[in-house]
């Protein structure tokens, strides 16, 4: 068997992807699935930047992958993934298995989950070693979990803990300060554009740009630079994460159907703010509209400021409710209705 690589997936692996689980489907062994999908139903999945989809492949074709889904729509189980590893019969044997999901489990932690679940059925030999092998953890058993052709299967749960801290927990976060204009802040970002540019430079489609208040002379603001980075696709850049974590960017899933959200070098202590963007998207160009309108309209910006102000005093340990506190203000800014020369 050629060497495997894995990767991000692709839409075009969409169809190798639906061959090998229709294969497992066939089989009876791994899931209660007994209808065939198309690669349609992949594509969803592989457009879905949230949860992490790798593939091995050979250079010959895929022969197995791995992804992670939603565990639960609660807010509070936000951090945990549910996990698939599926791979091709001919493929078996050959730790492509173990490869796929140890790289679904590093993947998953740079996504900013914290544990991931499996489920298998009780008399998966080959799936019970696997998990074994990659550290997962035993829970226990749902008897009588469903039927599969008539029969009811037993289910074991099995569970993993990511080195990446639940949110909310162990991360303790920085209180919001307000530090007076520093003209030292334009040239901090230059020197940070200079080495993000050295090392996502190949995903970059859409410039690195000075955003937040810090790229607006005279503004009062957090002592943190801001930056946004125009890119093809959040997919696409999930390849991002480890040059940058070498950066010391640490990922956060803030907002993750609209960006790929970054720190530096921890929440509890910010010198930078990153935000991976797609080019295309409404929120790349109100990033950038926003800026801009504050640059050009000094009684907008004072507004802005005054805003901050009371904003930081009231919430100086919430950062949401900070954030939150703004949305008004920079909605009717970008709508053309914020001070009185609009």
């Amino acid at each position: 068997m050629t060497e495997q690589v894995v990767r991000v997936a692709v839409s075009e692996d969409a169809e190798a992807i639906c061959a090998i689980y229709n294969a497992a489907i066939a089989e009876r062994s791994s899931t209660f699935e007994t209808e065939p999908r198309s690669p349609a139903d992949f594509e969803e999945r592989i457009d879905d930047a949230r949860f992490p989809l790798l593939v091995s492949d050979g250079g010959q074709g895929v022969v197995g992958w791995a992804g992670l889904a939603s565990y639960s729509a609660r807010p509070c189980y936000a951090g945990i993934g549910e996990c698939s590893v599926y791979v091709a019969a001919s493929a078996r044997g050959h730790g492509v298995g173990t490869a796929l999901t140890e790289a679904l489990a590093a993947a998953a932690e740079q996504s900013g989950f914290h544990k991931m679940i499996g489920k298998l059925f009780t008399d998966n030999i080959a799936s019970v070693r696997l998990v074994e092998r990659c550290d997962f953890h035993t829970v226990g058993v749902h008897h009588n979990h469903g039927r599969l052709d008539g029969a009811w299967r037993d289910v074991r749960v099995v569970e993993r803990l990511l080195a990446a801290s639940p949110p909310g927990l162990s991360v303790e976060d920085e209180p919001i300060q307000l530090a007076p204009p520093d003209p030292s802040w334009p040239a901090r970002f230059e020197q940070e554009r200079v080495l993000l540019e050295e090392a996502i430079g190949e995903w970059i489609s859409g410039g690195v740009h000075h955003v937040g208040s810090t790229a607006v002379p005279g503004m009062e603001a957090k002592p943190i630079i801001d930056i946004l980075i125009g890119v093809d696709s959040l997919r696409g850049s999930l390849v991002c994460f480890e040059p940058l974590a070498k950066l010391e960017y640490f990922y956060a899933p803030y907002l993750p159907e609209e960006m790929h959200w970054f720190c530096k070098p921890h929440p509890a202590q910010r010198t930078h703010h990153l935000h991976l963007i797609p080019t295309d998207s409404k929120r790349y160009r109100d990033e950038l509209a926003f800026r801009d309108r504050l640059r050009s309209a000094p009684e907008i910006a004072s507004q802005y400021a005054a805003l901050k102000r009371e904003l930081a005093v009231r919430h100086a340990d919430d950062r949401e409710a900070y954030t939150e506190g703004k949305g008004t203000f920079v909605a009717a800014t970008l709508q053309g209705g914020a001070a009185s020369g609009n």
